[in-house]
């Protein structure tokens, strides 16, 4: 966990405000430090796919991808990127979170840690944590990943059950007798949750890509990458020039100064506010 706080600093501190505007007094387009977070997003999910690809990929690399995540995108900062104008690829996104998150448990199942007792000891709060994500995030909109193997789609009356994994997630815990508890804004729900999927979720046969992250990541990727990859830098204010910094700012020149931009090639922080 505490790599995974780790991660969870680097990406409160630098990754999310080094793609904000606002906190260097510049403008560049109203969704930009929204595709800035969406682009966090997707480095954190293209790392995830390489490392289970990897032959020498870990599963404790693929937990703390998963433990850091779960506690920044529930944070404020996750606004902007709720409202950038490209719904369809939002939609495919919160999908897409949710099947890496049952291919990294699914890895953890194949090693029989998928248990009450297993040596991930905040496993039912990391499950609860993302149980809560799927929450927020579910909507009365179709999921693009949604094959129609996986039960009835219009199921329960919480916004999160448009989300296969979701459902897959509650099913995931249930058989691996894992308790859903813990996590505030969850708790009171956990039992209605329970009670509305009972007999109505087929999980998929147990196997190495149990839930098909490997078609559904590509899917992904053939749709919005850039060069062929995901992710990247582009939104990364800090690596821009100082001609491009300064053509967007409120006056005209880089608000970086020449300390700044030395400390950053040095590997300090910046701190913006």
């Amino acid at each position: 966990m505490r790599k995974a706080f780790a991660r969870k600093i680097n990406t409160e501190t630098i990754e999310i405000p080094h793609r904000d505007p606002d906190c260097f007094d510049m403008y560049v387009y109203n969704d930009f430090a929204g595709y800035g977070y969406q682009e966090v997003v997707e480095n954190n999910m293209a790392e995830f796919n390489k490392v289970l690809n990897s032959k020498n990929g870990k599963t404790e690399e693929l937990w703390t991808i998963l433990e850091s995540m779960v506690c920044w995108i529930l944070e404020e900062s996750n606004v902007p990127w709720h409202m950038i104008d490209d719904g369809q690829r939002s939609w495919f996104t919160y999908s897409l979170l949710g099947f890496m998150l049952l291919a990294g448990l699914n890895r953890i199942d194949q090693e029989g840690e998928l248990k009450p007792d297993s040596k991930y000891k905040d496993l039912s709060l990391v499950m609860s944590l993302w149980a809560r994500v799927a929450d927020d995030l579910g909507g009365d909109t179709d999921d693009p990943l949604d094959d129609g193997k996986g039960g009835d789609s219009s199921l329960g009356d919480y916004a999160g059950f448009s989300l296969l994994w979701f459902r897959y997630l509650l099913a995931l815990a249930k058989e691996a007798s894992i308790p859903v508890k813990g996590v505030t804004d969850a708790d009171d729900k956990v039992d209605e949750w329970y009670s509305q999927i009972e007999g109505k979720v087929k999980l998929p046969p147990k196997k190495a890509d149990r839930f098909g992250w490997k078609t559904k990541f590509s899917k992904y990727t053939k749709t919005y990458a850039r060069g062929g990859k995901i992710g990247g830098e582009q939104f990364m204010i800090t690596k821009w020039t100082r001609l491009e910094r300064a053509k967007y700012a409120f006056e005209k020149k880089d608000p970086l100064t020449d300390e700044q931009i030395k400390a950053l090639k040095n590997g300090m922080v910046l701190q913006t506010m």
